[in-house]
Formats: structure tokens, sequence, C-alpha cells
């Protein structure tokens, strides 16, 4: 390949991910539009040099073809090898290409063959390529995301089992014996099995004829944003509020982690009520991974809480990840959709409480991720005929189990 088809390569693919920081209204917002406005200089630059480097290859293909009609060049090798680079930027039109059903070169089509689904080819799914696979994930960084917060494990398998150490050692530890005396054996850990069983999930988008019509990176970028919010929200919604049957075991859905507390009294008998479980609770669970997470009610109150000289509890922390301190832990604000307020009939009255999950995630939950990501389309299936549309599938798989218990409470708080 050419030096200058290798610019414009990349100044295609930067032009993906300029669309891909677009907001669901198609603007450029916040700290993406300072990205958007430094990605456009880059481009900018890159069109300069690629004029340059056009020109450059146009007289020296001129000196070729002199030579060669002079018979001082017999043989013309690509790259001084004789073989051919593939084009970076294929991988991303052939996958457009072959989602959308467009002819395709044998260049693409080869391409194509490496991101086949196995098993499923004669549906047409296909793997998303690392690539975009990369540049979905960098969409995600905006993004509430709680698999920082707790163990992701691959796997390659759709189900299977880990051991689990199902109690703490003896507080007592080793023995104390004299020289050359018996050691007397430790109390030996008992284990359980924690099974898991790799869950499809998937849904569909439908693209507009005036989308089919667009060129394949703008398509590429709508496919990405729509990738990126939804595989997100599955991951965050499942954790905290999965069935646990046919679905991700869910947080919320344990009911014998929650446990009533009342915050309605003075702040001093609220922050009191939250020292107890930090202090009392998680004894064996390093103090640095015991974190606090509420949404958008119980983040509000936290943040309003001040001690007798007016000073807030609610701390700045640039060395958590969240920015935010309370009480020695890591508060982790999780949006309500995930993690919502709770209304029910208690002793004949309407009362609304607020999650505050608190304790070691990392400890106590493990997502056993299959990391696939595939798509499909159809202008056939369900109301697609009907109305002329192209829908596009998206389908990933994984699971969520809970392994350690006592690693983690919901405090069910009354705020009001």
């Amino acid at each position: 390949m050419k030096k200058s088809e290798e610019i414009l390569n990349v100044i295609n693919t930067k032009k993906i991910e300029v669309e891909g920081l677009k907001n669901e209204d198609g603007r450029f917002v916040g700290e993406n539009l300072k990205k958007a406005q430094d990605k456009i200089k880059e481009i900018n630059d890159l069109k300069d040099e690629y004029e340059v480097q056009k020109n450059l290859e146009d007289m020296s293909l001129e000196d070729v073809k002199d030579n060669v009609s002079k018979n001082e060049i017999k043989d013309v090798k690509v790259n001084g090898k004789g073989n051919k680079k593939v084009n970076p930027n294929i991988k991303n039109v052939a996958f457009v290409k072959a989602l959308l059903k467009r002819d395709m070169s044998n260049e693409e089509k080869t391409e194509i063959k490496n991101m086949l689904v196995e098993g499923d080819k004669t549906k047409g799914g296909l793997l998303v390529p690392q690539d975009l696979r990369t540049a979905i994930i960098e969409l995600q960084r905006n993004q509430f995301d709680i698999r920082p917060y707790i163990t992701v494990e691959p796997v390659n398998t759709l189900s299977g089992s880990r051991n689990v150490e199902d109690e703490q050692p003896q507080a007592a530890g080793f023995a104390s014996v004299d020289e050359g005396a018996e050691i007397q054996a430790l109390h030996e850990p008992d284990f359980k099995e924690l099974d898991y069983v790799v869950r499809k999930y998937a849904g569909t988008i439908p693209l507009t004829d005036e989308l089919l019509n667009d060129t394949p990176e703008n398509v590429l970028a709508y496919i990405q944003r729509w990738m990126a919010k939804n595989e997100l929200n599955t991951y965050n919604y499942q954790i905290f509020n999965g069935s646990g049957t046919k679905a991700a075991q869910g947080i919320m859905s344990v009911t014998s982690l929650q446990e009533t507390a009342d915050f309605t009294g003075t702040a001093t008998a609220s922050i009191k009520a939250l020292k107890t479980v930090l202090n009392k609770d998680f004894e064996d669970l390093p103090l640095d991974g015991v974190k606090i997470y509420t949404n958008g009610s119980g983040y509000e109150f936290i943040d309003e809480l001040e001690d007798k000289q007016g000073h807030p509890y609610l701390q700045p922390d640039p060395t958590m990840a969240s920015g935010f301190r309370f009480l020695g832990h890591e508060l982790v604000k999780v949006p309500s959709k995930f993690l919502a307020d709770v209304t029910a009939v208690e002793s004949g009255s309407s009362v609304t409480r607020t999650p505050f999950v608190i304790g070691d995630l990392i400890a106590a939950y493990t997502m056993f991720d299959r990391q696939q990501l595939s798509v499909a389309s159809t202008n056939i299936g369900g109301d697609a005929f009907d109305t002329d549309t192209t829908k596009v599938r998206g389908i990933f798989r994984f699971d969520g189990k809970l392994k350690d218990t006592g690693a983690i409470k919901v405090l069910m708080a009354k705020l009001a």
C-alpha cells in the first residue's frame, strides 16, 4: 500500500472517531466537543500531509515509467517484498458492507470470512472487529460502568463452575509448637461451587433509508454509538437487577442482603447508622475495597450532611475513581435507572426507601464475560418488511453471580 493510501485510511478512521463523539441528538457537547476539535485539527494536518505525499508518489511513478520504457527496471515488487499489505481500514468497510448486504471486493470478502460467527455462518452473524470493539469501549468511558467495581472473569465456554472458599480462616491461625514437636493440622477450609451459565442478550435497532444511503463511516459511527450505550446499560441493569433466572443474578434481587434503616432523624443519627455498618460488618475486608453505592436521591442526601461546625461529610478526593470520599470510603453515584428507589406499603402507608449498597463488590460479585459481540441485519423478519427498513441485531453473552454475600450489605433507607 502506498504511503498516501495509509494516510487516507488514518483520516477515515479519525472521521469515524469524530462521529462517535456525538451525543444522542447528534451534537458535540462538553469534553467531547474539545476532543472533536482536536481530531479535526489532526485531520486537516493529515490532509496537508496527504497532498504532499501524493504529489511525491506521482512524480516517482513517472520516473518508474521512464525507467521501465528504457528496460532499466525488469521487475517491480510491491513494498519491496512482492506481497501486499492489508489495508487497515478495509475491515471496517467490509464489516459495514456485509452487514448491509452491499457488493464487496474479493479482498473485502476475505476479511469477512474471518468475522463470521463460529457455528452461525448460515445466519449471517458477524463478530465485531477488534478495532471497532476498542472504539465502542472508548465511547463507554464517559458513561457509568459498574464493571471496574466488580470482578470480571473472561470465559471461553458457555457454562462452567469455579471453586470459591466458603468461610474465613480461623482467627487463631497457626498454632505455637515446640521444636521437633508434631505440627497440628489447620482447620480445612470449605469450598462451594459457583456455577455460571452464559446467557445471550440481544436487541435490534432499525436503520432508516437515509442512513443506509450514507457512507460506511457514518453508518459505522451510528452502530458504534448504539452498541456502546445498550451494551453498557445491559451490564449495569443486570448486575443490580437481574432475576437470576435465565439472567444474571442481580444484587437487589437478593433480599437477604437488605436491611431497613431510618435516616429521617438528625444527621448525627444517620451518620451513626452508616458507621455501624462500615465498622462492624466488614471487619475481614480491606478498608480501601469497601465502597458505598447509591442513586441520585441517596447521593443528594449524603451531600447535604454536615457536622456541627457546618463542614460537609462528603469530601472531594482525586485519588478516588468517583472523585469523592465519605466516612473514609469512596462514594459511587449510580444512575437511578439501574439502582432505583423502592416504594411499598408499610403499616398501611406508602413508604419510599433509597438503596445504599455497601461493601467490596470485587469480593462479592463476579461477571463471567464471553467477550464476544456480534451483529447481523435483516430487512425481512418482524416488521422490517412491512416498514421497508433494515434492522440490525446486536448480541453479546455474559453471566453474573454473587460469590460472597458476607462482603456486601444493602441498607434500604427512609430519607423523608
